[in-house]
């Protein structure tokens, strides 16, 4: 992603951290959405057999670009958990209901 202003000129001292924040807070609240601490970029290891989506960010300030690298499992994330994370959306349950090892409906309570 370019993160250069529209002259060409610098973006106003962009880093990783600011990434980082902007990110953390565009996704705050959202339970299978992880930004990873900086330099650390996602792995399918991480999210095997998860519901998650680790999102890694680091801004090259010499080519002028944000780098975004995430990781997802297909099978969790790609259809069978998000087949899981619809259904609860659409009878009204708590987003991870089912989808967070271990967990039951009373701990989704503030969901």
């Amino acid at each position: 992603i370019p993160i250069k202003d529209a002259k060409g000129g610098d973006a106003g001292g962009f880093d990783d951290a600011s990434a980082r924040a902007l990110f953390a807070e565009y996704y705050d609240g959202r339970p299978f959405l992880r930004i990873l601490p900086e330099a650390e970029m996602p792995t399918t290891a991480a999210v095997r057999m998860t519901n998650f989506c680790d999102i890694g960010v680091k801004v090259d300030a010499h080519a002028g670009v944000l780098i975004v690298v995430t990781a997802i499992d297909n099978l969790g994330k790609g259809a069978a958990g998000q087949a899981v994370q619809a259904m609860n959306f659409r009878l009204g349950l708590p987003e991870a209901l089912g989808l967070i090892p271990g967990s039951t409906r009373s701990d989704h309570a503030a969901i």
